[in-house]
């Protein structure tokens, strides 16, 4: 299947920040612009009837898991990485929400040393090595 391009650039060129730039970017965005959850889920929650708003929230979040998939390709291209992308998705997701409960900034902590557990469990990521992945 081809990598499509996505259209969330940013971040680092190459290595592991470059496939966590999406959850640091959600943190930077929780805490800067609106700490209110998805606004995609959001819409969809109070039209659910409304397949135009269906449409487009299915887009983006297709969209949102391809960028890891791109992301992931980009770091390990030899590597089969689809069930890594839809890990580091849901924590994409898990962040907006959990933000709300306990601040933007631990639940952006918290996803990302679980995304880089995550990363270390299929050897992307030298697990002893690790600050982020102590205490």
């Amino acid at each position: 299947m081809p990598l499509i391009s996505t259209g969330f650039p940013g971040g680092r060129r190459n290595g592991i920040d470059h496939v966590l730039y999406p959850l640091k970017r959600l943190g930077d965005w929780l805490e800067e612009v609106a700490n209110t959850g998805c606004l995609f889920m959001n819409a969809l929650a109070a039209y659910p009837e409304s397949p135009a708003i269906r449409k487009t929230v299915l887009s983006h979040k297709s969209r949102l898991e391809n960028a890891f998939r791109e992301r992931l390709h980009h770091v390990a291209p030899d590597r089969d990485t689809g069930e890594l992308a839809q890990s580091l998705f849901l924590l994409h997701e898990g962040l907006t929400e959990t933000a709300r409960l306990r601040g933007p900034a631990k639940a952006t902590a918290t996803a990302i040393r679980a995304a880089r557990a995550l990363l270390a469990s299929e050897g992307l990521l030298p697990a002893k090595d690790d600050p982020a992945l102590e205490g």
